[in-house]
């Protein structure tokens, strides 16, 4: 059997003690003089040079800050005259007051887009463009909004002018020829303020321009309710009731009563005397796109008004004690099965009255829409309260909360109408 021999690497290859000797200088070894170092050229220095340019920058913006410094305190260019032009509703002094330009403000730091951001908070001005002109002039140019109404806050408000977007512009010292809007609100609007709408602002407008044409007598005024009913009044004092007005549908259906109204008239001329009292439907071919309806317009006195008002108020009393009475008195008596869907039904049916009350003050009553909304409300309501007592899960509460809160809305509403 062969043994393998182990390799030791302790003292193989050169020894380490005479190669360092080998290394060493021995005494009568002659040495080796170095070899001789080669010159390279040196590369020549431009440090002078380079410091003449640095220098003549700094002169160079020295100067430029000193010019500017100069053209800044230079009373030659400081603003002295200030044009502006396209004023009717604004004075010069206003204009230039807004703008902040003083006659120590210099013509090289006038800022066109931050004055022109300061021209606009005045509520008169719709565009503004400022130009400044050496050496001491600055040149303003203003559109100004016209006005296309004029607005008031109850019967005794003071009068606003409107532009077409419907922002108060300023306080109005007389109508004019411009339309009379009259709103329900109780608080003076603030400039600025938008008391209506674009959309609803332009109808009036159009109707204010139309109206005399159709009905033969100017508009006097516009009246919006607090249920947002739109009343217009002629100038001798016929009443002409359009119902609400909330809506872009709405609004947009004020042209086909309009329509609707000159057919009434062309129909029945009698409808111009302010002494008659006359209830006109639109016809088929009139009738609103956003309901799919016809919509009674009615016309009479403004005398007459009053007196409805407490007619109908008058019979609902009237009405309620009565069926108080009744049910009272009478000796029909309801099972206790049958107690909570009866209670629910006639939940329902206030609902149905408060709504008809309100649409009837609003001008825009119809029978057949109350009765079907009597009939169909009270047997949902008492269908919904049987269906869940049969699943075990009481749905007349979902019936209780939705006509509740109907009915304190619709109260609401009638409360406001007549205070």
């Amino acid at each position: 059997m062969q043994t393998r021999r182990r390799h030791s690497f302790v003292g193989a290859g050169r020894d380490a003690s005479r190669t360092a000797s080998a290394r060493r200088p021995q005494p009568g070894d002659e040495l080796e003089p170095p070899p001789p170092r080669v010159s390279r050229p040196r590369r020549p220095r431009r440090r002078i040079e380079g410091l003449w340019w640095r220098l003549l920058a700094l002169t160079l913006a020295a100067a430029e800050v000193a010019g500017a410094g100069w053209a800044l305190r230079n009373e030659a260019l400081t603003v002295r005259q200030v044009t502006v032009t396209g004023v009717n509703h604004l004075s010069q002094q206003q204009i230039v007051k807004a703008t902040g330009l003083t006659p120590r403000t210099s013509v090289l730091t006038v800022d066109g887009d931050s004055i022109r951001r300061d021209l606009a908070r005045l509520a008169w001005v719709r565009t503004a463009s400022v130009q400044p002109l050496l050496p001491d002039r600055v040149a303003i140019s203003i559109v100004e909004w016209q006005p296309v109404a004029v607005y008031r806050s109850g019967a005794a408000g003071q009068l606003f002018y409107l532009n077409d977007q419907g922002e108060v512009l300023a306080p109005a010292a007389a109508a004019g020829p411009l339309p009379v809007i009259q709103g329900a609100g109780a608080t003076q609007p603030k400039v600025g303020s938008n008391p209506l709408e674009p959309r609803l602002l332009s109808a009036l407008v159009r109707m204010q321009t139309a109206f005399p044409a159709v009905y033969g007598q100017p508009v006097a005024n516009f009246q919006l309710d607090c249920v947002g009913s739109l009343t217009l009044t002629t100038a001798r004092g016929v009443t002409v009731y359009f119902g609400r007005v909330l809506t872009p549908e709405e609004y947009a259906s004020l042209s086909s009563k309009l329509s609707a109204l000159n057919s009434i008239v062309t129909a029945d001329p009698e409808v111009r005397n302010p002494g008659r009292e006359v209830q006109g439907r639109p016809s088929a071919g009139h009738s609103d796109s956003g309901r799919g309806r016809a919509q009674a317009l009615a016309v009479r006195r403004r005398s007459d008004a009053a007196g409805d008002s407490v007619q109908v108020i008058v019979i609902a009393v009237v009405c309620a004690a009565i069926g108080l009475l009744l049910g009272l008195l009478s000796p029909v008596t309801i099972p206790i099965g049958y107690a909570r869907y009866t209670a629910v039904a006639l939940l329902a049916a206030l609902d149905s009255i408060f709504g008809a009350f309100k649409a009837y003050i609003a001008g825009t009553y119809e029978p057949r829409v109350f009765l079907t909304g009597l009939v169909t409300n009270m047997a949902l309501a008492g269908g919904l309260t049987f269906v869940g007592d049969k699943i075990g899960v009481d749905l007349s509460i979902a019936a209780i909360v939705a006509f509740g809160v109907r009915i304190f809305n619709n109260a609401a509403s009638i409360r406001r109408h007549y205070l």
